[in-house]
């Protein structure tokens, strides 16, 4: 079950890349066509194109802060529980040592 979530997730952030390089190739490939005006299909695709990538990559900017801060936080909180376990003693930790 473990290997056949991380296969799902593998297929799914292979389909984000493979979407993004289309979009971003598209982009470039159409940055100079000949506009037909307002109702013109290219340039409709090109926006929705540009809105796509700026959706994923303030999603991407977000998920990276929180994966930082949760990192800061985790070493933070390791960092405190170690300062505060220097200064205790077996008897404080009340443990009994057998033989």
């Amino acid at each position: 079950m473990k290997n056949h979530r991380r296969l799902c997730a593998g297929l799914l952030c292979v389909a984000l890349v493979l979407l993004l390089f289309v979009s971003s190739a598209y982009i470039v490939c159409e940055a100079r066509h000949d506009c037909a005006g307002e109702a013109c299909a290219v340039c409709a695709q090109l926006l929705q194109a540009k809105a796509l990538i700026e959706c994923f990559a303030l999603t991407a900017f977000l998920l990276l802060t929180l994966f930082a801060a949760l990192t800061l936080k985790r070493e933070y909180d390791a960092q405190q529980g170690m300062l505060r376990a220097s200064g205790r003693t077996l008897v404080s930790w009340k443990v009994r040592l057998n033989n």
